[in-house]
């Protein structure tokens, strides 16, 4: 379900969300909030059967304990998402003439979404992006990342991104990295992110996904992948699908960077109810929604 402020928004969510399969259950825009606001939709939507998360634009609360206690309800069953409109003075300004909106301080608000367990983020290709992943990706058992890449560059930038958000990178186990050895050239990583080498074909990827999604030290895998002659991206993408078709434990997140190259590997991965960013930061960070929801479900 999306509840927005703006309508405006609402129409680029639709759009997005038509692209890329995802459907939604309610679309409501509540504008100034002159009757209904957000925490009578809070309310409501916690025990809607058809919603399985609850996205939010909001640029003010006209009612701070109805909010906090519709928000809690609503978080403990099922993943709240909101990006805060008005953060800083041109903002606030700004939202004071489009719903008429009167801010408070941005530090309340963040405290108040960490208390009641709400995800929250910064911007609307983060919204998009963290809609995608908690509609697809099931509750993580912890937090220990696994990166495994064709091109060692995208993995030291997507283990710069973890360690930039405060994630933590999977430490592999000793059986995993030997398996790892009888099926990589004697050049590849040894560690984590794991880099199969460039010239690694589509099922070399694809066994070595395998083995990492089955060591007990990993939580989750984001598979980086660049285009190479010997690696088509459609390929690799259904390889990849069809290894954690069988792996129900450990998540999946993709990032097949590129752009024309990318575009029917992302189909692949959509079709297959895989979350797919566009970059590795992206997916990275779209991984942290996940670890920040399983954070405020302990915190409830």
């Amino acid at each position: 379900a999306f509840v927005t402020q703006s309508g405006a928004i609402v129409t680029s969510m639709i759009d997005w969300a038509h692209a890329r399969c995802i459907g939604f259950s309610q679309v409501l825009s509540l504008g100034d909030m002159s009757d209904v606001d957000i925490g009578d939709m809070l309310d409501y939507l916690a025990n809607d059967a058809a919603s399985d998360a609850i996205l939010l634009y909001v640029e003010s609360v006209s009612s701070a304990r109805k909010f906090v206690s519709a928000a809690r309800a609503a978080a403990r069953t099922k993943p709240v998402i909101v990006v805060k409109g008005g953060r800083f003075a041109a903002g606030a300004r700004a939202a004071a003439t489009h719903t008429g909106a009167m801010m408070g301080r941005d530090e309340v608000y963040e405290a108040v979404f960490r208390r009641t367990g709400i995800v929250r983020v910064y911007t609307l290709t983060e919204l998009f992006n963290a809609a995608e992943t908690l509609s697809r990706i099931r509750k993580l058992r912890g937090e220990r990342l696994a990166i495994l890449t064709n091109g060692g560059g995208l993995g030291v930038l997507a283990a710069d991104a973890l360690g930039a958000l405060d994630g933590t990178l999977a430490t592999l186990d000793e059986k995993t990295v030997a398996a790892l050895d009888a099926i990589l050239p004697p050049n590849w990583s040894r560690a984590n992110p794991i880099d199969v080498i460039g010239d690694a074909p589509p099922q070399r990827l694809a066994h070595a996904a395998d083995i990492i999604a089955a060591d007990r030290g990993v939580d989750a895998v984001l598979v980086v992948h660049c285009p190479t002659a010997v690696c088509p991206g459609v390929e690799a993408a259904r390889a990849i699908a069809e290894v954690f078709a069988a792996r129900r434990t450990t998540q999946l997140l993709t990032s097949w960077v590129g752009g024309a190259t990318a575009l029917d590997a992302r189909k692949v991965f959509i079709a297959a109810g895989i979350p797919t960013y566009p970059t590795p930061e992206q997916a990275v960070r779209a991984f942290m929604h996940a670890v920040a929801h399983a954070r405020g479900q302990r915190i409830l």
